[in-house]
């Protein structure tokens, strides 16, 4: 008996470090986790491109289900559309999809009519957030983004003014404000709504500071209409009657960016730099200006979109408004855009993540 109490001792004694042990380890990670932080609520920033991802995604599903029944009339959209969404997807997730696996054939045709509403509206939705955007980056490739939906969208738009329903559809409306630190601005108002306003050094006539990079970014936009201003200039008595009008026109439209754009610098009290020594023609120009004129103004939208990248929230509504004018200038004149179909204006990266198929979502 004595032998027997003894070695149930032993056992206990021998247990009772091993208890102590589990104890301790179980405690620890109770303790780690109690004091490990809780995930970060996603910024308001985060949320409105998770949403801008989510409704792309949307988006494509549905033209991939329209297209079934419409012999290849919206595949081009279709495919922007989900190119766009992974792109406007936060890194690291994957876009949200709007129907589960495997249901894609089984849902309801949409109305091609309201789609297309819709589709238009998504474009709205994407210059109105890169108007309030904080991060430079995510607002050039909503800018991006929105033109390139755009141009996807005019030719099956059925006849809808998309381009210049669009173009008057950011809100609020640039005010492009009157000198108040002149340095070299006309005496006459700029186009736009006037902005009195005491300029000080490195502020805009609202107060806001023009950042180097934005007052660097507004020279460059200067520097690109002055030589389109030029090629107008050169090409109107060579044309027929009908480039005349077309040339008067968008003469007259970038004449206003330059002269909005002076207005930007002047009322910052920033220097507007100086103008190019001269410009050269191309060789075929003077027979042909067509398409020099179209990339002239396709190289203005590249600058406007670098300029939505630096400028502060009043002078990126008026970059906004450059870069859709100058893009559908280009586009009549028959001039692409660099970049993809999809994000025009931007660098096209070495590899790209898959699109969705209509294939591999049904």
């Amino acid at each position: 008996m004595k032998n027997l109490g003894k070695r149930r001792l032993v056992a206990v004694g021998r247990l009772i470090p091993l208890t102590v042990i589990t104890l301790l380890v179980v405690g620890l990670s109770a303790g780690e986790d109690f004091l490990r932080p809780a995930p970060a609520d996603p910024t308001e920033s985060e949320t409105a491109q998770a949403r801008l991802s989510a409704r792309s995604q949307e988006l494509a599903e549905q033209a991939r289900i329209l297209d079934r029944t419409a012999s290849g009339t919206f595949s081009g959209l279709a495919e922007i559309l989900g190119t766009q969404a992974a792109a406007l997807a936060i890194p690291g997730t994957a876009p949200a999809t709007a129907t589960p696996s495997g249901t894609a054939s089984s849902a309801p045709t949409p109305s091609a009519g309201p789609f297309l509403d819709d589709a238009v509206r998504s474009v709205h939705d994407l210059l109105d957030r890169a108007a309030v955007e904080p991060d430079p980056g995510l607002a050039r490739l909503y800018a991006s983004a929105a033109l390139g939906r755009l141009n996807a969208l005019t030719p099956v738009s059925a006849g809808r003014p998309t381009a210049a329903l669009t173009a008057q559809s950011l809100t609020p409306a640039p005010s492009v404000p009157q000198s108040g630190c002149v340095t070299g601005v006309a005496a006459s108002a700029p186009s736009g709504s006037p902005t009195p306003g005491a300029g000080t050094p490195g502020t805009t006539a609202a107060g806001q500071p023009m950042s180097d990079a934005a007052a660097d970014a507004t020279r460059a936009l200067l520097r690109t209409a002055g030589r389109a201003e030029y090629l107008y200039q050169v090409a109107l008595p060579r044309q027929d009657t009908a480039g005349q009008r077309r040339s008067a026109t968008s003469l007259g439209a970038v004449g206003n960016i330059t002269r909005d754009g002076l207005a930007w610098l002047a009322s910052a009290c920033r220097p507007d730099g100086l103008a190019a020594p001269g410009y050269s023609l191309p060789p075929s120009f003077l027979s042909s200006p067509g398409p020099a004129l179209g990339a002239a103004e396709a190289e203005l939208t590249g600058a406007g979109l670098d300029l939505v990248a630096s400028a502060g929230p009043g002078e990126r509504v008026w970059a906004l408004r450059v870069v859709l004018g100058s893009a559908v200038r280009a586009k009549e004149w028959g001039a692409g855009l660099s970049g993809s179909d999809a994000l025009p204006g931007l660098p096209v990266p070495p590899a790209t993540a898959p699109v969705p198929t209509p294939s591999s979502s049904r």
